[in-house]
């Protein structure tokens, strides 16, 4: 398990000093990625009417977030820390105290459940 999964454990649990150790492991990856080779793609104007507002999208995916915390607190859990914080089942398992087993079938679990109050 590396540092950063260490440190995701003891920010979780309210250690402010963890979250700025985080931040500061991360951002040098962050500048690398943020000025590597990326491709420059030119923004047609004509096609920002038709997608939909950002900002909605985000607060529907939050909203729905937090009711799956409602249902079930460890599977709103493993989102998280899947999809914001880009962790493996491995070391999503290590910080809940789960096999990455269990980290699979609470991922498949909450992907269905949050696919389908997203439809609606």
């Amino acid at each position: 398990m590396g540092e950063v999964t260490l440190l995701i454990g003891a920010a979780r649990a309210g250690d402010r000093g963890a979250f700025d150790k985080i931040f500061e492991l991360l951002y040098p990856e962050l500048r690398q990625v943020a000025r590597g080779d990326a491709e420059q793609v030119t923004l047609n104007s004509e096609l920002i009417g038709t997608l939909p507002a950002e900002s909605d999208d985000v607060l529907d995916r939050h909203a729905t977030l937090e009711d799956l915390g409602h249902i079930d607190e460890r599977l709103a859990r493993v989102v998280e820390m899947r999809y914001f914080g880009g962790l493996e089942d491995e070391e999503i398992g290590e910080a809940l105290g789960l096999s990455a087993r269990t980290v699979r079938r609470d991922w498949d679990k909450a992907r269905l459940l949050l696919a389908h109050a997203l439809r609606g």
